[in-house]
């Protein structure tokens, strides 16, 4: 709510009026910043927030047609994302791409900071381990849930896939994403 001077401050030009009428601005000001009590504004538009502020979003794709050939029993980098210091909430899906003749017993996908490394801590990876399995040509999806990654300086992360297959070839995509929580 505005706050009204009444009329008794001098005039307009007297150091008082002025006081108060700056006064009046700046308490206007904090009002549209802090929103009411534990409350932040949001954007009312399709903007981004700006790098180190709350809300900041990075993310990266790779595409079906640029997918990464995988190796037996072999972690492959997907793709990464560079964070800067903070707290930051991250998710990731990785999709497994088949031949039509490949079988295929696990499957696994993970959120690291460490470059073609699985991060298995609880949480931070979607591992399918199934009896040998033949789909025909066909993609699955493995998606690592939302984790936090409170980090001191900048570091890359990482979607992480492995796979443990036979027969033909396997290939996996996908996406990485990350917003700044505080």
């Amino acid at each position: 709510m505005p706050l009204t001077l009444p009329y008794s401050f001098g005039t307009a030009t007297t150091p008082d009026k002025l006081f108060f009428t700056q006064l009046q601005t700046d308490l206007a000001a904090l009002a549209a910043v802090t929103g009411l009590a534990g409350q932040l504004p949001g954007t009312a538009t399709n903007d981004n927030a700006s790098a180190g502020n709350v809300g900041e979003f990075i993310s990266s794709t790779t595409d079906a047609g640029s997918a990464v050939s995988l190796t037996t029993g072999t972690p492959a980098n997907v793709t990464s994302i560079s964070l800067t210091a903070g707290d930051w909430d991250v998710t990731a899906s990785a999709y497994f791409d088949t031949a039509a003749t490949t079988s295929y017993t696990q499957l696994v996908s993970s959120i690291s900071t460490t470059s073609a490394t699985l991060n298995t801590t609880a949480g931070r990876y979607s591992n399918w381990n199934t009896a040998a399995t033949v789909l025909g040509t066909s993609e699955i999806s493995a998606n690592v849930p939302t984790v936090r990654i409170s980090i001191a300086s900048t570091t890359t992360v990482y979607l992480v896939a492995r796979a443990a297959f036979t027969v033909s070839t396997m290939s996996a995509y996908g996406f990485i994403g990350a917003r700044r929580v505080r």
